[in-house]
Order: C-alpha cells, then structure tokens, then sequence
C-alpha cells in the first residue's frame, strides 16, 4: 500500500512539474518572443479590438503606430496587447476585398461599451487620422479558455506520443510540383520578408478571421486542425489568442478569431513548404477566411 502511495505521489510530482514548465514556456514566448502584454487574467466584460491599418505612402511604421498608442492610451481602459507590422497578405477575405495593410494592432477594453463610448470620441479619430486606411474587428476572449490552452496542448502531446504518431518535420520540404500554384515562389515574397525580417525574423503571429463553411468543409476543416494541433503541442509554439468574432465595422461576417505564434519568419516560410503541411492543407476549407501573418514591433514603440 505504502508502494502504490508512494508511486502515486511521484506521478502527481512529475505532472505537476510537467504543467508548470508547460505554463511557464508559454508564457515565455508570449512576453518575450511575441511581445504579448495580454494580462493573464481578466473580466468577462472586457473587449479586443483588432485593429487593420495602412499607411500613407512614405509614412513610418514605427512613428505612426507610436503615435496612435500615445493618442489612444488609457481612453476606455485600453491597453495595447500587440502590435505586428504585416509581412505579406496570406489568405484574402471574400468579404472583405483585396486590401493591403501595413500593421495589426491588437488593443483591450474594458467593455464592449467602453470601446463604443471611445470609437465615436474625437480621441479615436484622431488617434487613426493619419493612416490610409483602417479596418476594427471585434473579439470576445474568455480568460479561462486561453489560460487553459498550454494544458490543451500538453494533454494533446501525451496522447500523440502514446498513439505512436511521428513526429513532424517543419523544415521536410515539398517538391516544386506539389507547391505548383500555392502562390509561395520565393522570387515572389523575399522581398516582403526581407522588410519584415529588418523589424524581427524571430517570431511570427498570424492574425486568423474564420467563418465556417458546409457541415462537409468543417469535417474536413477539423481534420485540419487536429493535424496541426498536433504540430503546435509538439513544437511548443500556438495559438496566443482564441477568441469569439463580433463585427464592429461593416458588415463582413465571422464567427472565430485566432491569433497563432510561429518561432520565427523562417520557420512560419519553411512550415508553409513542408511535406506536412502541403499533405493537409486540402482539407483546410472555410466559408471565408483572412489570415495575415505579421511580426511583432509592440517594443519599439
């Protein structure tokens, strides 16, 4: 008996260490890789806004965003959680045209009336005046959720390794013909990585709007996600923000946001020409989607 109570404390000891360096390495990435100031914890009520934005031509990046968050700061409660300059245009939205934008910045409120209250201010107008163009995206962020994502994950790599399923190889690269007509020639996007990679070539984060398709897209869109959880539970790296979409701005439709850290432009390129990911990406099949890969600058400004 003493045996069996002994055993079973060792297994709770080594799970609890398990979660706690799973917690804590997420949030590693998130403060430090990221640039995430998300607080942990947080009310129901509060609200996100994610922020589109393009600049007048010949505008700085840097000096803009600055300024908007020095107009914007404390107005409503709001917080400025991340702030991305654009690397290329990923996935373009149906509903929401050929638009391209220069950076993403995503900001807290304290409620969805306090973010009303500031988008109608003179404050809010002015804070955005100077840029070309905007676009705000609503979400609603339940706390509890995206606390719990780095266990999700962990629970998901212990039931890949006990399934046996091998690991994946971000860097195994698909041939020239399977990658024929992804729109991924290197010729094409170096020179927007190469800008993007001038700010920061060490971390990724794609800002993600979905909207479900067929009740066939979305079994096949599952068997997506489940292929690429597995990837993120085994390489560390994920989603940072899971999210409820509200529209707030037109009238584009979307049901869920996901915001998703990669380590690295290099990494986030490589896995896009995987084996892996060409073998999947078929089955990822939305009503409508936008995805938008940025690299984070919220320390510089």
């Amino acid at each position: 008996m003493r045996l069996v109570s002994l055993a079973t404390l060792s297994l709770l000891a080594v799970l609890a260490v398990a979660m706690g360096w799973q917690h804590f390495r997420y949030l590693d990435w998130r403060r430090t890789a990221a640039q995430d100031h998300q607080p942990l914890l947080h009310s129901s009520s509060v609200f996100h806004v994610i922020s589109y934005l393009r600049l007048e031509p010949g505008d700085d990046l840097v000096e803009s965003l600055a300024k908007t968050r020095r107009t914007l700061e404390g107005a409503g409660g709001s917080q400025w959680i991340y702030a991305g300059k654009v690397v290329l245009m990923g996935l373009r939205s149906s509903q929401l045209g050929d638009v391209q934008w220069d950076a993403i910045v995503m900001s807290q409120y304290d409620s969805r009336e306090a973010y009303d209250a500031v988008a109608r201010s003179n404050v809010h107008n002015q804070a955005f005046a100077h840029f070309d163009a905007t676009y705000h995206h609503g979400m609603q962020r339940s706390a509890a959720l995206n606390l719990a994502m780095p266990m999700i994950f962990l629970g998901f790599r212990v039931a890949d390794i006990l399934k046996g399923v091998s690991v994946i190889d971000p860097y195994d690269r698909a041939s020239d013909e399977d990658l024929a007509g992804r729109n991924l020639a290197m010729e094409r996007i170096n020179p927007a990585i190469e800008a993007a990679r001038a700010y920061n070539e060490k971390a990724a984060v794609v800002f993600n709007l979905a909207r479900s398709g067929s009740a066939a897209e979305q079994e096949a869109n599952r068997a997506y996600g489940r292929k690429m959880v597995g990837l993120f539970a085994a390489n560390g790296h994920g989603p940072s923000h899971i999210g409820k979409s509200v529209t707030i701005e037109g009238d584009a439709e979307f049901e869920d946001v996901n915001v998703v850290y990669y380590p690295g432009i290099d990494y986030l390129i490589s896995l896009m020409r995987s084996k892996f990911y060409n073998g999947i990406v078929g089955d990822k099949q939305l009503g409508d989607t936008q995805a938008i890969p940025t690299v984070p600058i919220l320390d510089r400004l």
